[in-house]
């Protein structure tokens, strides 16, 4: 967003679906001083960056309840991504206070579905908390060269009157809530350790949920040290 430094790697690194790993697209002296301090030693030479990633972290004090084939694993990655890219494409083309639902060339009723109630969400949300700035879906790598770790951000927005909030968006009908407030803690440590940004309140939205979006509580200092450990 104009005006807002997130000091993210977005432009620079993109997600590989297929590899589920993060790989470097633009050449590592663009980035500042500091973020190739981060990067050193951990950019293999086919760009392939092997910084251990927030959902590894993640799932080494939460793993599935299930373990379901990894087929699925990635199918519902992948549609999960597709949704992503919808609201994306509505924060990009925010041009009023409401955002609007741009379908593209997406066919799948549950990804179309799915996109155009969390946009809804969204702009409740931005009505209850007079927001004035939404961005998302931004690469970061934790500014600590103590705990390296890179992970992407789902939605951050700033109030007019009242700080910075955090957005964790979920489409799954079953909650794993202690895994989704460390979630929440990681990504807002990702935000935080980059800029000046201190994240207010931190909200789990998803549509398929009775409560359809939760105030996140903060986690014991025990699980921070595990998740970053």
């Amino acid at each position: 967003m104009k005006g807002i430094d997130f000091n993210d790697l977005t432009s620079g690194i993109t997600f590989d679906l297929n590899v589920k790993q993060y790989r470097l697209i633009q050449d590592v002296s663009r980035f500042s001083y500091h973020q190739q301090t981060l990067l050193a030693n951990w950019v293999d030479d086919n760009n392939w960056v092997q910084l251990p990633q927030l959902s590894t972290l993640l799932t080494k004090v939460y793993p599935y309840l299930e373990h379901p084939a990894q087929s699925i694993v990635n199918s519902i990655i992948a549609r999960n991504q597709r949704i992503n890219d919808l609201i994306l494409q509505s924060l990009q083309r925010r041009n009023s206070e409401k955002l609007v639902f741009y379908p593209e060339t997406e066919k799948d009723e549950f990804v179309l579905q799915m996109a155009r109630d969390f946009i809804n969400l969204l702009n409740k949300l931005i009505y209850k908390y007079e927001l004035t700035i939404l961005d998302g879906f931004k690469i970061f790598i934790n500014n600590d060269i103590h705990h390296p770790f890179i992970g992407t951000i789902d939605i951050i927005a700033k109030s007019k009157t009242n700080g910075w909030y955090l957005f964790l968006l979920k489409t799954s009908k079953t909650s794993y809530l202690a895994k989704d407030y460390a979630q929440a803690f990681l990504q807002k440590t990702l935000v935080e350790s980059n800029s000046k940004i201190r994240i207010k309140t931190s909200f789990l939205l998803n549509p398929r949920q009775e409560q359809v979006w939760l105030p996140i509580p903060e986690i014991s200092q025990n699980i921070q040290f595990a998740l970053l450990n």
